[in-house]
């Protein structure tokens, strides 16, 4: 049987992490509204979103297939 790790030391862990600061760090107005870098922001959150879904998925069909 695999041992699992804490879910801390995970990378959607990590991902997902990332992504709600760069959030938070958005909605609190640290970022000015209308200007190019929120869009950028928005575009990054949304990549770490996926990119977490998809380490997710992955590390559960590798321990299927074990």
């Amino acid at each position: 049987m695999n041992e699992r790790k804490p879910g801390w030391k995970t990378t959607e862990f990590w991902l997902s992490l990332l992504a709600a600061v760069i959030g938070l760090v958005s909605m609190s107005g640290a970022i000015p509204a209308g200007t190019g870098l929120e869009q950028v922001v928005g575009q990054v959150i949304t990549i770490l979103s996926v990119m977490g879904y998809t380490v997710s998925r992955t590390v559960v069909k590798v321990n299927d297939e074990d």
